[in-house]
C-alpha cells in the first residue's frame, strides 16, 4: 500500500495506483485497517471510519458536527491533498471527516468531564488532517488530546504542537 500512497502523493498517478493495487490483492496481501480505541468508564470502545454501529452514533456525529462548526469559524480547513482517495474534493472532504480519531476524540469529549484530557489509542499513523483536526479541538475546547501508538513507543500531546 506504500507505492500505492506514493503514486497518489506525487503525480496523482491513478491507473499506477490500480495497477499496484491489484497486485497486491492477487498476492493476497492486505493492509490492517485502521482503528482508534478509547476507554471510558473502564470499557474499551473501538471506532473505524465512517463507521456508525456504536450505540452512541447520532450523539457522536452530532458532536462531531458542532465541532466542524466551531473549527471552521477559528480558521480550520480540511485538509485532503494528502487523502489517498480517487474521488472529487467534495467526497474527499466527506470521507476524511469520518476518520475513526475524530469520532474517538468526540465520543472522548462527550462521555468526560469537561477538564479531562483525551487519550485515545491508533494502531496507524495519524493523517495530517486528523493531527491538525486533533490541535483544533484541543484549542477550541482547551483540553488536551493524547495519541497513544501500539506500533511505536511514541506519543504526542496535541495542545497547539
Amino acid at each position: 500500500m506504500f507505492y500505492s500512497q506514493i503514486y497518489t502523493l506525487v503525480d496523482h498517478n491513478y491507473p499506477q495506483v490500480a495497477l499496484v493495487r491489484q497486485v497486491v490483492k492477487k498476492q493476497n496481501l492486505a493492509k490492517s485497517p485502521g482503528c482508534t480505541l478509547i476507554e471510558v468508564n473502564g470499557h474499551p470502545h473501538v471506532f473505524t471510519s465512517s463507521n456508525q454501529s456504536h450505540p452512541q452514533s447520532a450523539a457522536i456525529y452530532a458532536k462531531l458536527e458542532e465541532l466542524m462548526g466551531k473549527m471552521k469559524d477559528a480558521g480550520f480547513q480540511t485538509e485532503i491533498v494528502t487523502a489517498f482517495h480517487d474521488v472529487e474534493d467534495e467526497e474527499n472532504e466527506l470521507m476524511v471527516k469520518a476518520h475513526n480519531e475524530k469520532l474517538a476524540i468526540a465520543f472522548g469529549l462527550i462521555m468526560s468531564e469537561p477538564e479531562a484530557e483525551v487519550r485515545i489509542i491508533k494502531n496507524l499513523r495519524v493523517c495530517l488532517d486528523c493531527h491538525n483536526f486533533t490541535k483544533f479541538v484541543s484549542k477550541i475546547t482547551e483540553r488536551v488530546t493524547f495519541f497513544f501508538f501500539l506500533k511505536v513507543t511514541e506519543r504526542y500531546c496535541c495542545k497547539g504542537c
